[in-house]
């Protein structure tokens, strides 16, 4: 499997490897939306620091912010940190956080202890 969750009170951490696809995105997007402990969720921390390639378009990648500003409404103080080499991804969040028009909060980070550490302020 390229992801797998791992549930903790008020939150989950999705981590990729490998070659992600668009699919995948979405199936543990959906999987997180639909499991029962999503109105009590605080944060997702997704962690990308395994990923080889990510192969989403930019009409993909809307689609996931737009799940996501949907499953705002009914749960709208989740935050969203990334575990990722920054530099990188940085043109992803910045798209990420334009489309979002702030309903979510999302930030990148260089490893999990400095994204714990934003979601726990």
């Amino acid at each position: 499997m390229v992801y797998r969750l791992k549930w903790h009170p008020r939150g989950v951490e999705k981590v990729f490897s490998g070659h992600v696809k668009f699919g995948q995105i979405v199936a543990s997007e959906s999987e997180i939306e639909g499991d029962e402990r999503f109105a009590d969720l605080r944060y997702v921390l997704i962690d990308f620091s395994q990923v080889a390639s990510l192969m989403m378009s930019n009409f993909e990648h809307d689609h996931i912010v737009a799940m996501r500003i949907g499953a705002a409404s009914t749960n709208p103080g989740i935050k969203y940190a990334y575990v990722c080499d920054t530099d990188k991804w940085q043109q992803v969040l910045t798209h990420q956080q334009n489309k979002s028009r702030s309903r979510f909060l999302v930030r990148g980070f260089q490893t999990r202890s400095e994204a714990m550490q934003w979601l726990f302020e």
